[in-house]
């Protein structure tokens, strides 16, 4: 059986937990539950079940905005939950200290933090994410769709990825749900027990929004010195995935998110890779990414390198050096009259990053060589 394949488990003849272990460059034991499609629902007795209670983990007040350090930890206490609580000690210390590991949550809590999943602050085509609050700061979940071509091989990808990933220009990942719950759901005309997985991960909060949002107010166009810290902060970030052998493959404004500082950090790493020493590029049928984004090469060929990302990373120059969302890929450069030896450089950077032969495209490294150049006359 090959490292990332997961083995099922017959639950009769072993009622304990269902595991399988994640691919060997992991160096953390995540468990899940297998899937139980349509074929493994089992028919619910009249009886109420004692799943459905898992849900039921406490009540709030629908005003309540915010929740306090106090309320959290009076709720957990009371409901005697002492792994609950020791969850949210752990969470607490991951947020605090940015050298922390990420840790593992269960679904029950992380529908307590989100007021049971209350406030959507962003949505994409992999999952929607929510606001939570753990009494010493905010953070930000995000629930994956679990589609019928969900695969664990990938989301156990991204948290790889995710694990490695730790720069400031990158958001933080700060743990990661894998439960399985029972719902009641209506089949065949019967009331069913279906067995439903929960994947969530967790971040750290970043409060201003994403880049594509910054870009559609107008009012920042001409604000170069903080698009340009944009731009080397991207490509500081960038570089550092690079050294890690991480591809991200769907670098755009809407994955570029803007802190306090308005200091960007990459996010969504949904179809990252993860490159082997020595591999320099992979083939895939499945070619996945946003239009305009994927780069040429994997359009045609399925061809993913790390010029992949560099293609990305021009189009997202160029969205900060028109200072607007929408351009003429064409000739966008021709409508910018600039005397800023710095935006002039940035101007043939993002020309050289979006030619369609990879090629001729220059690696992080040699971009960040330039930048480093022109900072220093």
């Amino acid at each position: 059986m090959k490292s990332n394949e997961f083995k099922r488990v017959d639950t009769a003849a072993t009622p304990a937990k269902r595991k399988f272990s994640p691919p060997k460059q992991s160096n953390y034991n995540l468990s899940f539950a297998p899937y139980w499609g349509p074929h493994h629902i089992r028919k619910l007795a009249k009886t109420r079940s004692p799943i459905s209670k898992a849900y039921d983990i406490g009540k709030h007040d629908d005003g309540q905005s915010i929740l306090s350090l106090k309320s959290i930890n009076n709720f957990l206490s009371s409901s005697a939950t002492a792994d609950q609580l020791t969850e949210l000690k752990a969470l607490q210390s991951v947020l605090m200290d940015a050298n922390a590991e990420p840790t593992k949550l269960s679904f029950p809590f992380i529908r307590y933090i989100t007021q049971k999943f209350r406030q959507e602050i962003g949505r994409g085509g992999f999952g929607v994410v929510y606001l939570g609050d753990i009494g010493t700061g905010k953070v930000a979940v995000k629930k994956l769709s679990i589609m019928q071509n969900f695969s664990e091989a990938t989301f156990l990808d991204e948290i790889n990825c995710l694990i490695k990933a730790k720069h400031t220009n990158i958001v933080r990942f700060l743990g990661y749900c894998a439960d399985t719950y029972g719902e009641c759901v209506q089949y065949e005309g019967s009331l069913v027990l279906s067995e439903v997985p929960q994947r969530l991960l967790c971040f750290e909060y970043v409060p201003n929004g994403n880049l594509q949002k910054y870009l559609e107010d107008k009012s920042h166009k001409d604000e170069w010195k903080i698009r340009y810290q944009m731009i080397r902060g991207i490509c500081n970030g960038l570089n550092y995935l690079h050294d890690q052998r991480i591809t991200h493959l769907d670098l755009k404004p809407g994955n570029i998110l803007l802190d306090a500082r308005m200091d960007p950090k990459i996010t969504d790493f949904g179809i990252s890779r993860c490159f082997d020493e020595g591999i320099t590029r992979i083939y895939t049928k499945n070619v996945r990414g946003t239009r305009g984004i994927i780069a040429p090469e994997t359009i045609v060929h399925g061809e993913i390198t790390f010029k992949s990302d560099i293609y990305g990373l021009g189009n997202i120059i160029i969205h900060l050096l028109a200072g607007c969302n929408n351009y003429d890929f064409d000739n966008w450069h021709t409508s910018i009259d600039v005397d800023d030896p710095q935006e002039k450089c940035c101007i043939d950077i993002a020309k050289n990053c979006v030619a369609f032969n990879q090629h001729e495209r220059p690696t992080i490294g040699e971009i960040m060589q330039k930048l480093n150049e022109i900072e220093t006359m």
